[in-house]
């Protein structure tokens, strides 16, 4: 039987403004619901949809002091909707003035690939809640690695399938790490893995430019809006696949 899959769209809007935004993603989501209450933008961001899709298609993130607003599937439209009135940004406090959008836009966010595609940590990697962090601890070193490696595999299926993709043969993953002990965060017992020391992983499904992975769900099993990673394809290749990593369907 032959699969049919359709096809993905994506979007990136990344703003450039007059100075460094110190904002947070949750003060910057609050300001486009303000300025624009009445488009489609609204239920996309203030979690009206949350029953709908367990992944939110829209996502909104601060990258090197930028602000990045990142669509998937039904979120590519509202932002296209949007993104050219977006003139300034009016915090109460502090007032950016936007000069310059960049829009990439793609048909397909997900693509299997005969090579092995690299993507770069933009922010820390939360991957363990407190139960996983007791399973992950018994571990030994080699068995940490496969952990961690069946982790990114099992976020990628879970975002493609969310979006409709469909697996016709086996993904590849394999995560570059330097140091596989995880800062142990206050809240809940989380542990997360350091951009600068856990830095890539490869994977034979092509993404989208900049890709918001859920590591962490609630007991509901939603996603929990702030511990989302963040990576970026950096547009490397392997030419092969046989390296030691996860494989799943």
């Amino acid at each position: 039987m032959t699969l049919t899959t359709p096809k993905i769209k994506s979007l990136t809007v990344k703003l450039k403004t007059d100075r460094p935004v110190k904002k947070t993603p949750y003060q910057v989501k609050g300001v486009l619901m303000r300025d624009f209450p009445n488009d489609e933008i609204v239920p996309m961001l203030n979690g009206s949809y949350r029953k709908k899709f367990l992944y939110p298609r829209i996502q909104v993130k601060i990258v090197d002091e930028e602000i990045l607003l990142v669509g998937l599937h039904q979120g590519v439209d509202p932002i296209l909707a949007i993104h050219e009135k977006i003139k300034d940004l009016n915090f109460g406090d502090i007032t950016f003035d936007v000069l310059e959008k960049s829009v990439i836009e793609k048909e397909d966010a997900f693509v299997f690939s005969s090579f092995l595609h690299k993507y770069r940590f933009l922010s820390n990697w939360v991957a363990l809640n407190i139960n996983t962090s007791k399973k992950y601890d018994t571990k030994n070193d080699e068995d940490k690695l496969q952990y961690l490696n069946n982790l990114i595999a099992k976020n990628i299926v879970f975002i493609s399938r969310e979006m409709g993709f469909e697996f016709e043969k086996n993904i590849f993953s394999k995560i570059n790490v330097i140091d596989i002990n995880p800062i142990k965060l206050d809240q809940n017992g989380w542990g997360a893995f350091d951009k600068e020391q856990n830095r890539s992983f490869n994977t034979n499904i092509r993404q989208n430019k900049y890709t918001i992975h859920p590591e962490l769900l609630d007991k509901s099993g939603n996603i929990t809006q702030e511990e989302l990673l963040t990576v970026r394809f950096s547009n490397d290749k392997d030419s092969s696949l046989e390296e030691k990593g996860t494989t799943t369907d």
